[in-house]
């Protein structure tokens, strides 16, 4: 049963900071630890393409 919990994050880039609710515990696996949010969130934190993979999930 996936967790819902509330997350700080801050941009290393420019260091602005927000903060919002995620899932744990979902059952989703990887080799390497990975967060998913929103565009809008990434344009608004201002995080670059350096390093970032861009995915749309329908």
């Amino acid at each position: 049963m996936p967790v819902k919990v509330k997350l700080k994050l801050r941009s290393r880039e420019s260091g602005i900071e927000t903060r919002a609710l995620a899932f744990v515990n979902t059952g989703f696996i990887t080799d390497e630890p990975e967060i998913a949010i929103p565009i809008l969130m990434a344009v608004k934190m201002k995080i670059g393409r350096n390093g970032l993979s861009y995915f749309s999930y329908q």
